[in-house]
Formats: structure tokens, sequence, C-alpha cells
């Protein structure tokens, strides 16, 4: 059962309502109808610490996706190599652009495509994710979802770092990922 609004909530609500220009022929969403709070259970205290401080209602929801690091390494980097990793001087050999895939078929062209690299023994590659569609402060699902993907079982063998690209390469929106060698293997 949904818990009822406070007072608070709803005038914030009035508030967003009145500031917002419906989409032509639509009329402004009503506010939520009151619940009522849920009947007392008998031989249970209240808490005494009382209620938790509300939360500001959000007009659109968060992305569920964690916020993931822009680097990922693993041992047996140096220093040197770490360096010019980040600033985008090792050359790239290949790449794979991600733009237009749902996730599962970004995954998946994620996980071949890194396969395939390193079968044929390229050093360096570039992913390129985009930025996403969201507000500021989110990530697209996709630039979210690569380090997790890059960690998993398969592919992290492969995987020696990577790090969010330079903007001649894709900024925000790609990675530069560097690959074992034969002799890391």
């Amino acid at each position: 059962m949904p818990r009822r609004l406070r007072d608070e909530e709803r005038r914030l609500w009035q508030q967003v309502v009145r500031s917002v220009e419906p989409l032509p022929g639509k009329s402004a969403p009503a506010p939520p109808a009151a619940v009522p709070d849920p009947p007392a259970v008998p031989g249970k205290r209240a808490d005494k610490a009382g209620p938790a401080k509300p939360k500001p209602p959000s007009v659109r929801p968060k992305a569920t996706t964690p916020v993931t690091p822009q680097t990922g390494s693993h041992q047996g980097l140096d220093r040197r190599t770490a360096e010019r990793l980040r600033r985008g001087k090792l050359p790239v050999d290949g790449s794979i652009d991600l733009h237009g895939l749902t996730q599962a078929g970004a995954h998946r062209a994620l996980v071949d495509f890194i396969a395939a690299s390193y079968q044929r023994r390229r050093r360096v590659v570039l992913v390129v994710t985009g930025k996403g569609t969201f507000g500021a402060g989110d990530r697209g699902i996709l630039r979210a979802r690569l380090p997790q993907w890059l960690s998993e079982p398969g592919t992290r063998e492969k995987v020696l770092a990577f790090h969010a690209a330079r903007p001649q390469d894709g900024g925000d929106g790609a990675f530069y990922v560097l690959l074992r060698r034969s002799r890391d293997r």
C-alpha cells in the first residue's frame, strides 16, 4: 500500500505542476490521491526516532544503474603504460561503436569484439558507447554498464585496463581498452 503524502510533498507537487506546460491536447496531471495511513498493529511500538525525513519527490526517475568508474585496471600494468593509456597516447588498433544497440545486443557485440581483438593480438581498442540521452548527472546505460561487462569472467582475463577516452576519440562517450599481450596471458 502506498504511503500518504505529507503536506510539504503535496505543496511541492503543486509547484511542479504550475511550472510545466502540458503538451498540446493534454491537461496537467492531477495531484496523487491521498492514501490513508496504515492501521496501527497492536502490540508494536512506534519507532522512537520519529518519522523518517521525507525525500524530495523526483519529476523523472533516476537511472537505476550505479555510477561507474572511468578507469579500471588490473595488476601487471606499469605506471608509464597506464599514463599513456589515460592520455590517449597508445595507438588504437581497432574500434567498435555500440550506438543504437540494445543493452543485450551491445553486451554480446562487446564480448565478441574483445574476444576477436584479443585473438588477433590487438593491444588497444576503442569502445564507443555514446554518452546516453539522460539529463545532467545521469549516464547512458551502455556507458554505465561497460566497466561491469569488461570485468565479467571470460572478458576480464583478456582486459588489462580501460580508461575514458580523450575528447578527440569520443571523450565521455568512449573508452580505451588495453588488452593483455601474449606474454601477459
